[in-house]
Formats: structure tokens, sequence, C-alpha cells
């Protein structure tokens, strides 16, 4: 028997969950889901079995409405957008198909650099890919980086504007543009992090497990998955916290003593 899903019916009801933040009706959304699948495993085990379950699961809630503009805001990464459209130089993709360009090259004055000073730009010589004899020039990173700066090495708002352009270089090499399965990934991957609710609070914390999650998709192709992300943060946020206490802890008694 079909259930009739529960609704919020109270206008005062109603009126407060609209008044709730993205971040929160996500995180509500999210308990109501597992809440709500516990419910049909439970009156899945009655059909199959009344006499081990005799009691079904009670009626499915339905989930918080989210806005169109909040919607939005899910679908198209809130990045810093730089108002000159920015141009990608055929180094780079010659570049990231044998090697991952590190995240500071995506700094907009950065990809400026790498088209203006493209004949000058120092390279080596690729291996040759499979099938192939001879190696193509890619941009030599190890030197670059020098100048550029390496992976970790950008500030939280550098981080946004980087991001937002490895996004639209990413979408510009998947064939399916912005809706390909390789672009949709990076989307996921990086409006995870920009819309966390302490994003800059906790930036020094994430910034590593960010780059670790996009150094193993590379390397091991794996797809996003929102769950493994919240784990990985939590652990990420408790060690912090740990660190920050003990770090706390060591400059009161440094402060105890030279008193």
């Amino acid at each position: 028997q079909s259930r009739i899903p529960r609704t919020h019916t109270s206008p005062a009801i109603i009126q407060l969950l609209k008044n709730l933040s993205l971040p929160n009706i996500l995180q509500k959304n999210k308990g109501i889901e597992a809440e709500n699948d516990a419910r049909s495993a439970k009156t899945l085990n009655n059909a199959l079995d009344p006499v081990a379950h005799p009691q079904p699961g009670s009626e499915v809630a339905s989930l918080i409405t989210i806005d169109p503009e909040d919607l939005a805001r899910l679908r198209v990464p809130s990045f810093f957008a730089s108002p000159i459209p920015i141009e990608f130089p055929q180094s780079l993709y010659d570049t990231e198909i044998c090697v991952a360009v590190p995240l500071p090259f995506f700094l907009t004055r950065n990809l400026r650099s790498l088209v203006d000073e493209a004949s000058t730009l120092p390279t080596v010589k690729s291996n040759p890919a499979p099938g192939e004899t001879k190696g193509t020039y890619i941009l030599n990173i190890e030197k670059l980086s020098t100048r550029f700066g390496k992976e970790l090495t950008l500030t939280c708002s550098q981080w946004s504007e980087a991001a937002a352009n490895m996004w639209s270089f990413q979408i510009s090499r998947d064939k399916l543009g912005s809706e390909g399965e390789h672009a949709s990934w990076f989307e996921k991957h990086f409006n995870f992090f920009n819309m966390l609710n302490k994003r800059d609070e906790l930036y020094d914390a994430w910034k590593v497990m960010e780059l670790e999650f996009r150094q193993d998709h590379r390397s091991r192709h794996l797809k996003f998955s929102a769950t493994d992300y919240d784990k990985a943060l939590g652990l990420t946020e408790e060690s912090h916290k740990l660190r920050k206490e003990f770090q706390d802890f060591v400059n009161s008694s440094q402060t105890g003593i030279g008193r």
C-alpha cells in the first residue's frame, strides 16, 4: 500500500523553514532522506515477511523546498568571476594530458602570463604517449611553480579565483561541455568546498583535503561522493580543532613560564 508523504502544513512552520539558510536546508533534507530510507526499508520488510516484521514503516516526510535562486547556486559554482574572459593557451592542454597542472597556475594573472609569454616559457619534453614514438613539449611545472606558486600556497580568496578558472578549463576539455561527466566532477568538487559554512575560517584545515581528492580523481578516476567528502571533512575539522587546542595550550604554558 502506497503512503502519502507528510507535508509541512502549518503556515508558521513553513515560514520558519523558508527562513533557514541553504546549508541548513540541505543538512535537514539529508536527515529527512535518511529517515525516509529507514521508513521505506521497514515497509519493504513488512511486505516481504509480515510475520517477522509485523509493523510497516511510518509515512515518509517531504523534503524542504529549495527556492529556484538557491537551486541555481547549487548548479553553478558561486566562484569569483573575472570580468575579463579567460583565454587558455594550448600549452595548458598539452601539459594537463601528461601531468596535473597546479591550481596556482590558474590564477588569472598567471594565465595571462602563459598566453603573453608563450614563446619564452620554460618547457620539457614529455615521454611519448601510448602508440606514439615522439614526446611533446609541455610546460616545465617545476620551474614555473617557483614563479606561479605551488599547491597549497594560495590564500582562500586566491583559491576561489583559481578554482573557478580551473573549472572553466576542465569544461573546455570535456566534449559535452559543462554537462559532461568530467566537467561535472570538478563542479561538484569545487562547489563542496566553496559552499562550506566556515570556508574561510577553516581553509587551512580543508585545503589539503581538497588537493588530495583532486589528486585521487586524476590518478584513480574516482567519482564524486558527497558522503566521502562529508566524512573526510569531519575528520579534518576534528584534527584541526585538536591541533588548535594543543597550540593554544602550548602558548598559554609558555606565557605562564615567561611571567
